[in-house]
């Protein structure tokens, strides 16, 4: 019984890990997005000054 709730409980922990990694993921390419915006802006800054 113990180890049955143990494996649940990982399971729980499995499904909790791949929801973070998809909303990371997903976060992540937002970030990115962003990042070359900025990096574009810094450069063409750079150009111009």
């Amino acid at each position: 019984m113990l180890q049955f709730l143990h494996l649940l409980m990982e399971q729980e922990k499995l499904e909790v890990d791949v929801k973070l990694l998809k909303f990371a993921q997903t976060s992540a390419k937002e970030d990115l997005k962003d990042f070359v915006v900025l990096e574009v802006w810094v450069a063409l800054f750079a150009m111009v000054f």
